[in-house]
């Protein structure tokens, strides 16, 4: 477990490292002087996008797959620009009154070393080191994947207006809560009020959960169709073991 941490992190470093920092040399722009603070985030306005990495760590299984993380993390992150806002939380056990935060911090481009160097002690290199914490992590009892989804949505101290809201989630898929869960016989998510995530887009990197591979088809369907109804547009590429688990599942061998 812990060369595959190690391994993580490394691939962290040097595949996020040099998406963002290539995504940024080609996207970043000349802009006019702005007072920021702290996290290099404008006084004036709110960020034009602000990017949510999730990390499902109710299984630990982000580090199942260290290399696609890394590079899927690398990609999204480089799609940003200067001055766009970066968070990163866990999705597990019961929901909290408020969203904690591991990373809170706005990209400060790579106009010279002080910003690059800037971008990875602040952003890269606190999300790959968490990511090699949680490997010894013990599985928790719930899985609030849509709760949490709400809750980025309608905390305006993460989600401000004006500013669009990109959630990249690593999951597994499975939803585990009293809202529904994928264990429970006859679970069924409640029709959402409304849409409380009309405007969001939701990114899922899926991650194979062996110990429950046959109640991932039928629970990434309902996670990704209740998230629709409630109004986001959610980006689901299915990966290969997915697709063999779903033939698996309608043929009845599951």
């Amino acid at each position: 477990m812990k060369k595959t941490a190690k391994r993580l992190r490394a691939f962290l470093l040097a595949g996020v490292g040099t998406l963002v920092l290539t995504g940024l040399s080609v996207t970043a722009a000349l802009t006019p002087y702005e007072h920021l603070d702290q996290r290099h985030c404008a006084l004036a306005h709110a960020p034009a996008t602000t990017l949510a990495v999730a990390l499902d760590i109710s299984d630990p299984l982000v580090v199942a797959e260290p290399r696609q993380v890394s590079f899927s993390i690398g990609q999204v992150l480089a799609s940003l620009k200067k001055g766009d806002r970066v968070v990163a939380l866990d999705v597990a056990g019961k929901p909290a009154a408020e969203i904690s935060l591991l990373v809170d911090q706005c990209l400060p481009g790579d106009d010279d070393n002080i910003a690059r160097n800037a971008f990875r002690r602040a952003i890269v290199e606190p999300i790959a080191d968490h990511l090699r914490d949680v490997t010894g992590h013990a599985a928790s009892a719930e899985s609030p994947l849509a709760e949490t989804m709400v809750s980025l949505v309608t905390d305006p101290s993460v989600h401000p207006l004006g500013s669009k809201l990109v959630v990249f989630l690593v999951t597994d898929g499975i939803q585990n809560s009293p809202l529904q869960s994928a264990f429970r016989r006859g679970s069924q998510f409640p029709k959402p009020q409304g849409e409380p995530l009309k405007g969001v887009v939701i990114k899922l990197l899926l991650i194979r959960n062996d110990r429950d591979i046959a109640l991932q088809p039928r629970a990434v369907a309902r996670l990704t169709s209740w998230l629709r109804a409630a109004g986001a547009q959610v980006v689901a590429p299915e990966p290969g073991w997915l697709t063999l688990a779903q033939s698996e599942y309608r043929g009845g061998k599951r």
